[in-house]
């Protein structure tokens, strides 16, 4: 979505996305490949409220068009949409707010286990380690991963955001789930996303970053 939108205004940077659904999976099958049609579409005027130094909006569609033995005609279904927030430059970041947890303690679930019950393969390993976890909460240390084996054609992907890392982010999440007693009832996946906020370029390959993850309700 960040890649589409700033394809329309390549002079602005991305601040963020927000209101994001998820609808489906996007599964890629190497021996028979799938097409997604991506829409980017300039919008109204944006809520300066809403993201400090915004200029444009852009509403981006995802559709899931099927593997190439299963073309049709009709639309694909919608597997996602969201709406990227630019602006002329990125606002300075906010300071890290104290976070006390209740019950804090060292996590019994190690990075091995927790991706033992992922599937995340070497390109998208970057989760490092627990810092802190409580009742409400984990802390972890994940990396920006090497970009030069995502794409066949190019080692150096010139990409506005970095979609591995953001997927990074969430795998501590992952270990405190493992650490609940009742595994039944929870879903990981976020189908719905309030807004994410960007301060910075792509981070360099293994720049390092603190995760945190609070739950406000399960």
């Amino acid at each position: 979505m960040m890649e589409s939108a700033a394809a329309l205004f390549p002079e602005l940077v991305v601040l963020g996305v927000k209101r994001v659904r998820l609808s489906r999976w996007l599964a890629f099958y190497e021996s028979d490949p799938a097409s997604v049609e991506v829409t980017a579409r300039v919008v109204a005027e944006p809520d300066p409220t809403e993201f400090s130094g915004a200029q444009e909006e852009v509403l981006v569609e995802v559709r899931d068009l099927g593997r190439a033995s299963e073309a049709t005609d009709e639309p694909g279904p919608l597997a996602a949409v969201g709406t990227v927030v630019l602006g002329g430059a990125y606002p300075a970041p906010p300071r890290k707010p104290a976070c006390p947890w209740s019950n804090e303690r060292a996590a019994t679930v190690d990075v091995a286990t927790t991706y033992d019950n992922l599937f995340h393969g070497r390109l998208f390993r970057g989760y490092l380690g627990v810092e802190r976890l409580g009742d409400e909460g984990i802390e972890g240390k994940v990396r920006a991963l090497p970009r030069n084996e995502l794409f066949s054609h190019d080692a150096d992907p010139p990409l506005v955001g970095d979609p591995v890392l953001l997927d990074v982010a969430m795998h501590p999440a992952v270990t405190w789930h493992l650490e609940q007693p009742d595994q039944a009832g929870r879903i990981m996946l976020p189908f719905e996303l309030d807004r994410l906020e960007l301060y910075g370029p792509t981070p360099a390959p293994n720049a390092r970053f603190l995760s945190r993850t609070h739950v406000l309700e399960e």
